[in-house]
């Protein structure tokens, strides 16, 4: 019986890791022709509704389609966006922080999956998951915190970029 509930959980957990990296190309092409707050904000509402209908799941198939699916997009979207944003934040070191996120996401699997099993185990299914929801609705209010300042485009051919106004010399003494 032991056996048989872990293995129904990981082939619950399947999809999850399969259907999460299959739609980043199109991830990011969204990103960079809409606006990857946007992305941010629905990954993070898409991953707290998959949670919570979890929750409510009576069948397997249900849970397949809710946590396998549904969350699997949304926090792909969350994911896909913070590493586009790292890129937008940091341009002299983005290296380190790189790494940083990259030593994060390992430690937040193994936190996350610690607490997962033992919000579960305490609060049960239901309850569990909807105390879960809490922490995946995070990522859509990180998403409403990015920045909107983005870099200007090039000025197009025959239109001069705007100039700042000389400052008239009114007799001032100037440092140089």
């Amino acid at each position: 019986m032991l056996l048989a509930t872990y293995f129904t959980s990981i082939v619950a957990g399947i999809p999850e890791r399969g259907a999460g990296p299959v739609p980043l190309p199109l991830i990011v092409a969204f990103c960079r022709r809409k606006s990857t707050r946007l992305t941010a904000v629905f990954g993070g509402l898409t991953a707290a509704l998959g949670c919570l209908f979890t929750s409510f799941a009576s069948q397997m198939h249900q849970v397949f389609l809710s946590y396998g699916f549904v969350m699997a997009l949304g926090l792909s979207l969350a994911r896909v966006t913070s590493s586009l944003m790292i890129g937008q934040y940091f341009k002299r070191r983005r290296e380190r922080v790189e790494v940083i996120v990259a030593s994060g996401t390992g430690c937040g699997v193994i936190i996350f999956s610690y607490s997962f099993a033992k919000i579960i185990r305490v609060l049960g299914w239901r309850l569990g998951l909807h105390a879960i929801t809490g922490l995946a609705v995070i990522p859509f209010f990180r998403g409403h915190l990015l920045s909107f300042s983005l870099p200007l485009p090039p000025p197009e051919e025959g239109h001069p970029a705007p100039q700042e106004p000389e400052e008239e010399d009114q007799g001032q003494v100037r440092d140089i």
